[in-house]
């Protein structure tokens, strides 16, 4: 299959919490799911400075690391809801909060994720056992772990800038990736990409 092709198939994409002060950020990801990412693109957003904000409490001692992993997941939510609203570019997209109704989506030739959809993960993420409820893992885990509850492998990470060379071992060694992901990407041989949305060419990396 040719990296075309490739950048063609369903994936789930993780837009990065640092993105969200982007003035232009819906125009950028319209522009670029419609160029590159292809039909049934799933979306989900990471927490940004709301998550940086449950870091300190966390590191203050104020709460503990399982109700950060639970907050961080609620600020993940509400940016997706405040991006949906605010991107003219991006309301046509649905919000999707169950996974059968995704995996329905991905399934069919018909589908409510044609250009994109978000995904909120908070219900689903009760029903997941196989994370850690640690810092450890970070929206970054949480979208390769999605692409396996769909049968996809094809995971892609939005960022602010392109990766260092490395494994995913030193992408996370170096803080570039969150802890668990590595193990994912093994254990399920799933394919990992990184997109620059902040590049005006919108610089693609691939790993795996």
């Amino acid at each position: 299959m040719t990296n075309e092709a490739l950048s063609r198939q369903p994936a789930v994409f993780k837009l990065g919490g640092s993105l969200l002060d982007l003035p232009d950020l819906g125009k950028r990801i319209d522009q670029w799911s419609r160029q590159f990412a292809g039909p049934k693109s799933i979306w989900i957003v990471g927490g940004g400075k709301a998550v940086d904000q449950i870091r300190r409490s966390f590191s203050l001692g104020v709460i503990g690391e399982v109700k950060a992993h639970w907050d961080a997941i609620q600020a993940m939510e509400s940016n997706a809801k405040k991006l949906h609203r605010s991107s003219p570019k991006l309301q046509n997209w649905p919000l999707i909060h169950s996974v059968e109704a995704l995996k329905s989506s991905v399934s069919q030739s018909r589908t409510n994720c044609h250009d994109g959809c978000f995904f909120l993960t908070s219900s689903w993420m009760k029903t997941v056992v196989d994370l850690p409820k640690s810092w450890s893992v970070t929206s970054d885990s949480i979208a390769a772990r999605l692409a396996v509850e769909l049968g996809l492998n094809r995971v892609v990470l939005v960022k602010s800038k392109s990766p260092p060379d490395g494994s995913p071992d030193q992408l996370a060694e170096l803080g570039y990736i969150d802890d668990y992901l590595p193990i994912l990407v093994r254990k399920f041989r799933l394919t990992l990409e990184f997109i620059n949305l902040r590049s005006d060419d919108f610089h693609q990396n691939r790993k795996g």
